[in-house]
Order: structure tokens, then sequence, then C-alpha cells
């Protein structure tokens, strides 16, 4: 696998001395070994109980205390939650997946409304991760796994601690909006230009913004 990193800000200096609540579009099985390799920090995963199915990456993903929540289940995923929340406020990075399903590398999904709850009440920043090509690597069925050029992206923190619940939809929408923006961009520079041209961009910009 091809793994080409684009970082927006300095993750060597930010994201390891703080706690964080990354947020990222799913397009692969892969994609939780993604994170966790390129973000050298511990974390933890939320991720559908479905993923349990899968033998190697249920084995490493209870290994690092990853929480499993039941979508057909409101008292379980609520307990999940609760104890994601615990989680991060105990100093425990979390990463989530808001689209709640595989996008397979198309549209990515709406984002889901319930796991903003994680960064109201914990208070830690939000981390927007944009994640192109991991949905080459491995079939959606498992029916196959191959080699794939994968790009990912670790954008600037937002803060969350003073959202309004008037204002929880706009919030995700333009979350949402970051995140494909650079999903789209890498996408285009896969198609257009040579391997010979890629190439790892970082900046030291360190503010906040949103």
């Amino acid at each position: 696998m091809d793994l080409q990193a684009f970082v927006l800000y300095d993750r060597n200096r930010m994201i390891r001395l703080r706690i964080d609540l990354f947020v990222s579009n799913h397009q692969g099985h892969m994609d939780s070994l993604i994170i966790h390799g390129f973000i050298h920090k511990p974390k933890a995963f939320i991720s559908i109980i479905e993923v349990l199915k899968i033998p190697i990456i249920r084995t490493w993903m209870k290994l690092i205390n990853c929480e499993f929540i039941d979508r057909k289940n409101a008292r379980q995923s609520l307990t999940c939650m609760n104890q994601a929340i615990h989680n991060l406020e105990k100093g425990r990075s979390m990463v989530v997946f808001p689209e709640g399903k595989l996008n397979d590398g198309g549209t990515t999904y709406d984002f889901q409304r319930g796991w903003l709850r994680l960064a109201i009440k914990s208070g830690v920043p939000i981390i927007p991760v944009s994640i192109t090509g991991s949905y080459k690597i491995l079939a959606k069925n498992g029916s196959w796994v191959q080699a794939a050029s994968v790009q990912c992206v670790i954008s600037k923190p937002i803060l969350s601690s003073n959202i309004k619940k008037v204002d929880e939809a706009e919030f995700i929408s333009k979350l949402r909006s970051i995140i494909v923006k650079e999903v789209n961009t890498q996408t285009d520079h896969a198609i257009t230009a040579p391997r010979s041209l890629k190439r790892i961009r970082q900046t030291n910009d360190e503010q906040y913004y949103g």
C-alpha cells in the first residue's frame, strides 16, 4: 500500500500533546488501520458492530480498546457513546466515522448527528480527516485484497465547546464540506498527476478555526 500523507498543520507538535476527536470519511474497511498508522498517538475508534465479523481487524481493535456500536440497539448505542465520552475525558483520543457506513469510494454520505455529543460533552477539539483510495484495498464484502495508493489528509483542528444545539446541523454540514473538499482534491490529483509528482505538503499553521 502506497500511503501519501498530506498534513495541513504541524501534527508532530500539536496532535501528540493534546486529546482530540478525529472525524473521518469512511471509504473502506482499512480506514482505521490507515489512521492508526499515520497519527502517532494513543487513540481508539468507534466502529459499527459488524466489524467484529472481520477476524484480523476485530482482534486489533479489541486490543486498543475500541468501542463497537450496534445501530439497531438504542440502549447499547447510548452506552457506547457514554463510554467514548468517558475515554475522552480521561485523556484518550477517539476516532469516529460519522457516515455510519462505508461509502466504498462513492459520494460521501451525510454525517449523522449523534457523534457530535462526544466533542460537546468532552470539550476536545475536532480534527477533520479525509481518506481517499482506501476502498481499493479490501472489498466491501471481504472477497478480495490488493495493493492501492491511499491519500490521508489531516486538516486543522476545530473548536467544538461553544456549539449551540440550534447550530449543530450547520456545523456538521460545514465539517463534512471540509472533509469532502480534500477527498475531491486528492481524487483529482491522483487522476491527473504523475506518481513522481506526488509529494507531502506540510505547514506550521497551528491556528484553530471554525
